[in-house]
């Protein structure tokens, strides 16, 4: 069976918190990984920022990962609602 790492930022440790607990509890990720502060440097509209993120990896199976990915969007999109 093919393993997929899925890494994504989160806002805060709260935020990683929650999407891993949810990845685990659903079943779409056996596990999560909550790497602690990074610091991130991306071009956005044209200006170059940098801002301090968590990272997290998932590690999880090709059925999984489309539900997987949906699941991380959605939970992102609400905690940035959230904010």
């Amino acid at each position: 069976m093919t393993t997929f790492l899925v890494y994504v930022t989160a806002a805060h440790q709260a935020e990683a918190l929650t999407i891993g607990r949810a990845a685990v509890e659903s079943r779409l990720a056996a596990c999560a990984n909550v790497l602690g502060p990074t610091t991130s440097i991306y071009e956005w509209q044209g200006e170059v920022c940098e801002e301090a993120e968590i990272a997290l990896l998932l590690k999880t199976n090709a059925a999984n990962l489309e539900a997987l990915t949906a699941m991380v969007k959605d939970l992102t999109a609400t905690t940035a609602r959230a904010s």
